[in-house]
């Protein structure tokens, strides 16, 4: 297995490729969510605060890849203003969670708040491209009921699909149009006491179904390492790995799911034990893949508890990558030929003050915003790291003959020992060298019949 590390000190946007017409916003970032549909990022930033009164403001910058997309409202940034009542919410509570939107009503961010006394607040925030002057956002107080926490969200036509708990129950639920619709799996949790949350959301490649991982105590009445549902009516069609449950630890880890067409992979990393374990789920049978376990020590630099924010999955031909990224700034890339782990790529750069800053995946690369202190006095600009993943050498699709090799290889090595297969292959090779001997002596002595054949002919007839 190779390996290699990059270091990374700042965002590759220097000060000096923005005019003084165009600075780069001042702050702190609290939250970036990434546009697939049109491959922007938008940085949510509280504006610092100069006179120390709390600020009135706040400001969204959109990003295309590591610079200010000035298509958008004043050079890639739009202010919004503040209500008395909301003022400092989005920076006081850091469980920030949410998606950007697209309905035919137009474009919004959706920022999703819960308080320290379980009150989860809805923050819309209107994408209009043409904006320049400070713009308004709605806050949608009744949009959730109480005592509901939102762990999760995907976006799919118009839709925000959202997990997490309420009751002590998993729920899962789709906002839309400003309405609600959830359902709860499993209430009877609530009597026992014992909770039962939905973690990561992930929707398939055409939208269809969405699959949930979930967290749960060792005496939840239905324990579960994933779900599948019906992204329509919200309804529940299979439970995977149930009886896996016990072999892995799904309470004190970080979790992601990646989900293709036939087969959907899930990880687990818990970091206090540093282990990494990968399964692979059919989406027909809803079968685990009993070819297909990874289970890693993964040696990582020195950690902090809680520091390990993201693990992610992702695929590039027909090689599988497990992306750990914690606060203190460290990302490690494994990537993986069927279950061999051949590579290693670990980079440091700067991490993001906020605790709901999460970096954003897309392509090649990671994104993720900073504040950074060492522009001047009194001056904290932010901006936008670009780190490459290392994935531009895996991006093909290996001969099938390859791969049915190699399958065939690990299924061999999981039946057979490794003495098992030495003593196989240094049987072959006598059995070789021993045909080789065999046909040469043949191919040997049928030449000799044939000469004493010729020389025993009677000699031809004289004219």
């Amino acid at each position: 297995m190779s390996s290699s590390h990059t270091s990374l000190a700042y965002s590759t946007v220097s000060t000096a490729d923005l005019s003084d017409n165009c600075p780069p916003p001042e702050g702190t970032p609290l939250f970036q969510a990434y546009d697939s549909k049109n491959q922007r990022i938008y940085v949510l930033i509280q504006p610092e605060s100069h006179n120390k009164k709390p600020s009135k403001t706040i400001i969204l910058a959109r990003y295309k890849g590591s610079e200010l997309d000035k298509e958008f409202g004043r050079c890639g940034i739009v202010i919004y203003k503040y209500s008395v009542i909301y003022n400092g919410i989005l920076d006081a509570y850091q469980s920030l969670v949410g998606q950007v939107v697209h309905e035919t009503t137009g474009s919004h961010l959706d920022i999703i708040v819960t308080t320290p006394s379980g009150k989860t607040t809805l923050f819309a925030f209107p994408l209009t491209a043409t904006q320049i002057d400070r713009a308004e956002f709605s806050v949608h107080n009744n949009a959730f009921p109480e005592n509901i926490q939102i762990n999760g969200t995907a976006h799919h036509q118009g839709a925000m699909y959202l997990t997490g708990a309420i009751d002590n129950s998993l729920f899962i639920g789709r906002y839309h149009q400003r309405g609600l619709f959830l359902t709860k799996e499993h209430p009877e949790n609530s009597a026992s006491g014992e909770k039962q949350q939905g973690v990561i959301l992930r929707l398939s490649p055409d939208g269809k179904h969405f699959y949930v991982t979930s967290k749960s105590g060792a005496d939840a009445l239905y324990p579960s390492f994933i779900r599948q549902y019906d992204s329509r009516q919200l309804s529940l069609m299979a439970s995977f790995g149930s009886s896996y449950a016990d072999d892995l630890d799904t309470l004190n880890n970080q979790q992601d799911i990646l989900a293709q067409t036939d087969q959907v992979y899930v990880a687990l990393f818990n970091p206090t034990d540093e282990m990494l374990s990968i399964r692979r789920f059919a989406t027909g049978n809803r079968l685990m893949d009993s070819t297909f376990i990874i289970d890693e020590k993964i040696n990582l630099p020195s950690q902090t508890p809680d520091s390990f924010a993201t693990i992610r999955l992702m695929k590039t031909g027909d090689y599988l990558h497990a992306i750990i990224y914690n606060r203190a700034g460290q990302l490690s890339v494994f990537t993986y030929d069927d279950q061999v782990n051949i590579n290693r790529f670990d980079a440091t750069f700067t991490a993001a003050t906020a605790k709901s800053m999460r970096p954003v995946f897309a392509g090649n690369n990671l994104y993720l915003a900073f504040t950074n202190p060492d522009i001047g006095e009194h001056r904290r600009q932010v901006q936008m790291q670009e780190v490459s993943l290392n994935l531009e050498h895996y991006n093909h699709t290996k001969p099938t003959a390859t791969l049915s090799n190699r399958k065939a290889l690990a299924l061999s090595s999981r039946i057979i020992p490794d003495w098992g297969l030495a003593f196989l292959s240094g049987s072959a090779t006598l059995v070789v060298v021993a045909l080789v001997v065999t046909v040469s002596v043949y191919c040997y002595s049928k030449k000799q019949i044939a000469s004493r054949k010729q020389t025993l002919k009677a000699p031809p007839k004289a004219p």
